[in-house]
């Protein structure tokens, strides 16, 4: 995406796109063996998977403001009320 200016819609639905990859490969860790072995001190893995679901709970969010531009630079009408409109 670099060189010459890429379009709105081109780089939210690229960005969109990167960030699902990123919240799959953090939702496949959070199954991670890694939370069936031993602790090193208490809570270790409660507060890791905490942080993970957070992470998770931001990039949805940032996924979401993504597709909120791409509404707004076309009709600004939504994807779902376009789904129940049909």
């Amino acid at each position: 995406m670099e060189g010459q200016e890429s379009s709105i819609e081109d780089v939210c639905n690229h960005v969109r796109n990167e960030l699902k990859e990123l919240e799959n490969d953090l939702r496949v860790q959070m199954n991670n063996s890694r939370f069936q072995g031993e602790e090193s001190y208490q809570h270790q893995h409660s507060e890791m998977l905490a942080n993970m679901k957070l992470a998770v709970q931001h990039i949805e969010d940032a996924r979401m403001r993504c597709g909120k531009v791409l509404q707004f630079n076309g009709d600004g009408v939504s994807i779902y009320d376009k789904a129940r409109q049909a």
